[in-house]
């Protein structure tokens, strides 16, 4: 009886220590990394919170013991949380109007041309997919480009001319011989103006936006790349052998509080000309977050 009664309270201090926890997580998208970088951790470990919370709701209202309102109070204060990291599918329904365009955006990796042996399989991996899902628009991040045709690696062209989007915006950000590293937007509508923002922080990072004149309407799309962790191969042989050294955890979560940090400055440099632009907009892009972080807030 002693022992049950021990491990029931040690049960309800657990739960309560995660609610706690799935309390301060609905705290992250509010409050800026460069003044309290720690908490953005917890945006990070959300899904599991949030599910380890649902499981002791279950388990105390199937043992019939009142403790499950716990669990239920703190999940509902915070349901638009959950809805926006798992998308149940409440708003789903599809609208169509005049303004109706088909978007694709898509961070190809440099459409993987660092895979030598399979360069070519992969290339058609990809535009297999942008021939099956047509889209009116695409936007790209880290965007590749060969200058030298005869390797059959010429995405403007292929893109632009082979698969009908004749409207393009291709931003150059780094310049290596032959080779073209960037952010681009494809339209099958005319491109009437662009431009690109720079971010002040690294060369490959940046926003790039469009107008676009869909019949009698402009449409501003914007394609933005978020300051990303910048985890190397070290990093992940880490993760996958979970060799937790402390050298190594301090490179990690120093990487980590540098994008968090980066990628405030960035929101926030977005999230002001938003709201100069004159026309309806869409932003999408490579934000390198996670629903639950102050990045998605902000914009």
């Amino acid at each position: 009886m002693i022992l049950r009664r021990n491990l029931k309270f040690i049960l309800i201090i657990i739960n309560l220590l995660f609610a706690f926890l799935l309390i301060l997580c609905y705290l992250v998208p509010f409050i800026d990394p460069r003044v309290f970088w720690p908490i953005s951790f917890l945006g990070l470990l959300f899904p599991f919170i949030w599910l380890i919370v649902i499981g002791f709701m279950f388990f105390w209202f199937g043992l019939k013991k009142f403790y499950g309102w716990i669990s239920f109070a703190t999940l509902l204060l915070g349901w638009g949380f959950g809805a926006r990291m798992f998308n149940f599918g409440i708003n789903s329904n599809e609208v169509r109007d005049s303004l109706s365009v088909k978007l694709m955006s898509y961070n190809v990796r440099n459409f993987d041309f660092y895979n030598w042996r399979h360069r070519h399989e992969s290339k058609k991996k990809f535009f297999d997919l942008f021939k099956r899902e047509k889209p009116d628009i695409m936007c790209f991040q880290e965007f590749f480009h060969l200058v030298d045709s005869t390797k059959g690696l010429e995405f403007v062209d292929s893109l632009s001319q082979r698969m009908g989007y004749p409207h393009y915006y291709f931003h150059t950000r780094v310049k290596s011989h032959a080779q073209r590293y960037g952010m681009a937007i494809f339209s099958k509508y005319p491109i009437i103006n662009n431009a690109k923002m720079d971010f002040k922080t690294r060369a490959k990072n940046g926003c790039i936006y469009v107008d676009i004149a869909i019949r009698d309407t402009i449409l501003r799309v914007y394609n933005v790349h978020f300051q990303s962790i910048q985890f190397d191969h070290e990093d992940y042989a880490y993760f996958e052998k979970i060799e937790w050294k402390t050298k190594a955890l301090k490179k990690v979560f120093h990487k980590l509080r540098r994008a968090f940090i980066k990628r405030a400055e960035q929101a926030d440099f977005l999230s002001e000309h938003l709201k100069l632009t004159p026309y309806p907009t869409i932003l999408c892009g490579d934000f390198n977050d996670t629903p639950i972080s102050y990045t998605y807030e902000r914009i």
